[in-house]
């Protein structure tokens, strides 16, 4: 394991937040066939929130389009595919522990708390997207975890079972790794 895990795990620079939070946007401007825009705000916290909200925006009008939505998701899955292969490259990633120990630092990037219990739930006990996400739009950009999971753990699966956006007090996801056995450490 190389020393961004470390580093990530406890304390990430301002300039890698910015950093992944913008390869974040472009993925999902690219997913959604949009021109990416700038993330406004003079916090990261609000570049944050606005990018939250610009993706609700892109979301809200594809999930109007029904034929759209699943070549979105498609893509969004992809886009964070490529997005935690190169993580898991740049961290090199070699136990299962460090996959759920990278997972939950990028999602403290995010403004999401999670933990990985047993490694093999991820229990979410705060998400900074729940505000902004309707039921809809949030299984739908469920995609981006569900790829750059897949990226972390070499081809792994996230399953959720629960989110916020759907009336329960936190989410929960179930991580299963490529030969179908729950993460170990």
């Amino acid at each position: 394991m190389k020393t961004i895990l470390h580093l990530f795990r406890w304390y990430t620079p301002l300039s890698l937040r910015n950093t992944y939070l913008h390869r974040l946007h472009q993925a999902a401007a690219r997913a959604f066939g949009t021109p990416e825009s700038h993330l406004s705000g003079r916090s990261y916290r609000e570049r944050l929130q606005n990018f939250a909200r610009l993706t609700r925006s892109w979301a809200e009008n594809v999930l109007t389009q029904p034929h759209r939505s699943a070549l979105v998701r498609d893509r969004l899955f992809e886009e964070a595919y490529r997005l935690g292969s190169g993580l898991r490259a740049e961290a090199e990633l070699q136990s299962r522990r460090e996959v759920c120990l990278m997972i939950e630092r990028v999602y403290a990037v995010l403004g999401i708390r999670c933990r990985a219990q047993d490694n093999i739930t991820l229990h979410i006990s705060s998400c900074s997207f729940s505000r902004h996400y309707t039921a809809d739009t949030c299984r739908l950009m469920c995609a981006l975890d569900e790829g750059l999971v897949a990226g972390l753990s070499d081809g792994g699966t996230l399953v959720f079972v629960r989110r916020f956006t759907e009336g329960h007090p936190y989410c929960e996801a179930t991580l299963r790794f490529p030969e179908d056995e729950p993460c170990r450490g």
